[in-house]
């Protein structure tokens, strides 16, 4: 997941928040974009994957 999220943000113009992360995943995975109870589940995935990725300097808040 960590590889396809960081794919997203490196094609992304401008700063995007996790919930831009979490559809466009949900979107290039071809899950239920309207599940609500996927959508919070994902974020929270992101919002994780993210938090391992700062230290190392990958990526960075805004």
């Amino acid at each position: 997941m960590s590889r396809l999220m960081l794919g997203i943000l490196r094609m992304a113009a401008e700063a995007v928040t996790m919930r831009d992360v979490t559809m466009e995943l949900l979107m290039s995975r071809a899950l239920d974009r309207s599940d609500v109870r996927l959508q919070r589940l994902m974020t929270k995935r992101v919002g994780a994957a993210l938090q391992n990725q700062r230290p190392n300097g990958v990526v960075r808040s805004t």
